[in-house]
């Protein structure tokens, strides 16, 4: 069976779904859309995100937005954030970590500290079983702290340095102005020259 990242995502979520949600009567949406792509934001001090889900309130066509970060790529770890970003879609957004999200969360199995879940025990034994219908996870871990970037370089500034021949006052200014007005004339009563 040849799948994508994306679809290995979407079903597993599936499983989870009918497997941990249904279970402890947290039914999910339909309206998820799950990808493999860069969170905004950081995690925990000197940490960065790799999960994130985005309100449905915040998607043009009303669509949960569900991100795992691509340096992951051991399925079991995909797993868990997967679910951990589930429970926020089952709790609801605004609840963060609270109360209504930590109950989801351990009734699904995760565990640890709520901003950083990871499968607890019963569930590290369930989700090799969950997953073995599914391929091997069609992905290999990005490095992300080597990315080259296309972007173009910042430029520094644009204004042009221009000096009295008189008194030495110097001034900067656009290169435009210089062409639509031209240069001033100095306070001393001395032209300016760039």
């Amino acid at each position: 069976m040849t799948m994508n990242r994306e679809e290995w995502l979407y079903r597993a979520a599936g499983i989870f779904k009918e497997e941990l949600f249904a279970p402890v009567g947290v039914k999910l949406p339909s309206n998820i859309r799950i990808g493999v792509g860069f969170p905004k934001g950081r995690g925990g001090k000197g940490q960065h995100a790799i999960g994130q889900c985005w309100t449905h309130e915040r998607s043009r066509d009303k669509t949960f937005e569900i991100f795992i970060h691509p340096e992951l790529d051991n399925p079991l770890r995909v797993a868990d954030v997967l679910i951990h970003e589930l429970c926020h879609v089952g709790a609801g957004i605004d609840a963060g970590h609270g109360s209504q999200f930590r109950r989801i969360a351990k009734e699904v199995g995760l565990a640890g500290k709520m901003t950083a879940t990871v499968a607890g025990e019963m569930l590290l034994e369930r989700l090799p079983k969950l997953l073995k219908p599914l391929p091997k996870y069609p992905h290999a871990s990005l490095d992300a702290s080597r990315a080259i970037t296309t972007a173009a370089k910042k430029e520094g500034t644009r204004l042009i340095k221009a000096e009295c021949g008189e008194c030495g006052f110097i001034i900067r200014t656009t290169r435009k102005w210089i062409e639509d007005v031209g240069l001033p004339i100095c306070a001393c009563g001395g032209e300016f020259k760039v």
